[in-house]
């Protein structure tokens, strides 16, 4: 069963200048709120049921797109030959858009919508990976978004998978998860495996807590989580069906 997306792709976005990245709003509107709720309904409606159901509305994730971490949000096919959200982000590192599968970044777009921060982490080797800034909540400090993207658990690396793909690509196919057992076993150096998506969704909650009234978002923080959580485990599925299509004999 193919999981076939049929967006009208607009061109790729166009990177804001200085003075937009620093007059976004804080938090996501009550609107795109409601928006990303509702793709993330059909999204579940058409991985559950592809025959009957019809693919979720793309354009639903781009409702008042500049809010905290993000310029601008926009579509585009990207090198895989489906859809992929494209956006801009707030830091000055960020000169070059990231792209995320949809299902994903609908799930993303609510964590960070209430205030967390976002930001890029220099390697020093011309690379810089978007993390997300959990401090408020707790000793961790930050989290990876490729580590939230394949549910990392402790003792486990998220390294890039050494494909065509770059670190601008959050999508599963650009990272692998590794045993950090093993790559110390390969002499490779490491720091510790860091937070993951529970630790993600964790400080989410208490964003809504926190901030919820003042963006003027209805429901309550137990429904907001649950959302996120539904996307990102609808993205995990949509991941292993694409695999599953991928192997060889998928076809017979």
């Amino acid at each position: 069963m193919a999981l076939a997306y049929s967006p009208t792709l607009s061109e790729d976005i166009t990177m804001s200048d200085n003075a937009e990245k620093r007059a976004a709003p804080r938090f996501i509107t009550p609107e795109a709120y409601a928006d990303c709720l509702e793709f993330i309904r059909q999204a579940k409606a058409y991985i559950e049921s592809h025959e009957t159901a019809p693919p979720p509305d793309l354009s639903l994730l781009l409702t008042d797109a500049r809010h905290g971490p993000f310029t601008d949000i926009g579509l585009t096919a990207g090198l895989l030959g489906r859809p992929l959200v494209s956006f801009g982000l707030t830091d000055r590192k960020a000169t070059r858009p990231r792209r995320m599968d949809p299902t994903f970044f609908a799930g993303f777009r609510l964590l960070v919508g209430l205030g967390m921060g976002a930001d890029l982490h220099d390697n020093g080797k011309g690379q810089s990976y978007l993390r997300l800034d959990i401090r408020p909540y707790g000793a961790v400090s930050h989290v990876y978004a490729s580590r939230i993207l394949w549910d990392a658990q402790p003792g486990q690396q998220v390294r890039g998978s050494g494909g065509f793909l770059d670190h601008r690509y959050l999508v599963h196919e650009a990272w692998a998860v590794r045993a950090e057992t093993s790559l110390r076993e390969e002499g490779v150096g490491l720091q510790a495996s860091g937070a993951g998506r529970e630790e993600a969704l964790a400080a989410a909650l208490l964003d809504f807590k926190h901030h919820a009234g003042a963006a003027g978002l209805p429901g309550t923080a137990a429904e907001y989580v649950a959302a996120i959580r539904s996307a990102f485990e609808m993205s995990d599925r949509e991941h292993a069906l694409r695999s599953r299509q991928s192997e060889p004999d998928a076809a017979e």
